[in-house]
Formats: C-alpha cells, sequence, structure tokens
C-alpha cells in the first residue's frame, strides 16, 4: 500500500527514473560470480501528482551472490530540496524512515532503520540515485508493476474518479470508454486505479467496479 508523507520544491518538475549499479562486490562471498551476475542496484520512480506532491516507487537488490531485494512506495512533497517519508512497519515495532535529498538529475536516499522497510535481509534504501528516464508514460508504469496488479479497460462512457474507496467523494476527474488503468486494491464498491496521464502527471483514486470491461 502508498501512504502520505511530505516533500517540497519550487515549481521544478522531478518526474523520471532514477537508478543506479554497481559491478559485482566478491568480498560479498567465497563463491565466484558468472559472467550475467551483477553488483547492488537500485530503481527510484518519480511522478508529479499536483503542486509539489510526488508519487515514488522504490525498488533496490543486494546484487550477488544473494540478490535479496526491496520494493516499497508511497508519497512526498519536496521543501527546499529536501523529503522525510515515515511509515509504521508491518514487520516490527518501528518505522521505515527514508531522507531524500534533490539535486539536479540526482537524488540520495539515506535511511534510517531500512529492516522496517520490509525488505530482504541485508538490504537498504542507501544510495545515489541519478536520473536515466526524463519521461514516464503508462506503457512503462505498468510493466513496473507488472505482478502486483493488473492493466484493465474503461467499459462505461464515463467513469468517474473518486478520492476513497467509499466512492462517496469525486474528485471531478473521470476516464472515458477504452481508456486502459492500472487497478490494484479492491474495496466492496471499488477499485483503486493508476494513471499516467500527458505532462506527465500521475492520476490515482478509485473508480466503481462496474466501469471496467468484465474479463
Amino acid at each position: 500500500m502508498c501512504l502520505l508523507s511530505h516533500f517540497t520544491f519550487a515549481q521544478n518538475n522531478f518526474t523520471g527514473i532514477y537508478s543506479y549499479s554497481y559491478p559485482v562486490n566478491r568480498s560479498m562471498s567465497d563463491l565466484k560470480p558468472g559472467k550475467e551476475d551483477g553488483g547492488a542496484s537500485g530503481e527510484l520512480i518519480l511522478a508529479k501528482m499536483q503542486g509539489e506532491q510526488y508519487a515514488f516507487w522504490l525498488t533496490v537488490n543486494r546484487g550477488w551472490p544473494s540478490y535479496n531485494n526491496g520494493f516499497i512506495c508511497g508519497q512526498i512533497n519536496i521543501m527546499n530540496g529536501q523529503a522525510r517519508f515515515s511509515q509504521k512497519s508491518d514487520y516490527a515495532d518501528g518505522y521505515c524512515i527514508l531522507k531524500f535529498t534533490v539535486k539536479a538529475g540526482l537524488i540520495e536516499i539515506i535511511s534510517e532503520g531500512s529492516e522496517h522497510c520490509g525488505f530482504g535481509h541485508a538490504v537498504y534504501a542507501d544510495g545515489k540515485f541519478r536520473l536515466t528516464k526524463k519521461i514516464l508514460n503508462n506503457k512503462y508504469l505498468f510493466a513496473s508493476w507488472e505482478g502486483m496488479g493488473e492493466v484493465k479497460k474503461i467499459s462505461s462512457e464515463k467513469a468517474i474518479l473518486y478520492k476513497d474507496a467509499t466512492l462517496l467523494q469525486p474528485t471531478g476527474q473521470y476516464f472515458i470508454k477504452n481508456d486502459q488503468v492500472y487497478t490494484s486494491e479492491v474495496s466492496a464498491k471499488g477499485i483503486r486505479i493508476h494513471y499516467m496521464a500527458k505532462g506527465p502527471k500521475y492520476i490515482y483514486g478509485w473508480i466503481s467496479q462496474s466501469d471496467l470491461q468484465k474479463p
């Protein structure tokens, strides 16, 4: 589940894909790595929502030999190039706390207690992520989220987007027939969707299950 935190900066758009990768660290094991083996890597996706609010998805991997990995997502607001994300752990009595420092083309993450983020053994969020792709679109995000939800088509002429699962607070936005959206959580009345509009601008919320094309 993606939760809310804070992150702010003056009118810049930091939407993009940031990443890092390192060669194999041979000190990690007495084993000999193969030609296809790689070292630690990480990918950070930032998608502007509204104002200075961003959604983020962070994936990190320890690399050879264990390839333990971790994933976390949330929402942040940029303020003077700094951000702090805090989320209560589902795995321990603590918080997953990530501190972001944003510079041109570079985002550094420093963690306080990555063991509370639900990552694999000895996997940490810490790293310097460099901008590798500025443009985001649905095709890329749908591929990145593969296995965590489904891509579905809108079947109704006008599918109203709501703020939460109760479907009581419309956002003023809507989708039209044959739009493709990414679906995740399901409630009694609705289903949560994710969508990358032109701009690019990340949009998410809830629509009625009846607005989606049946399998």
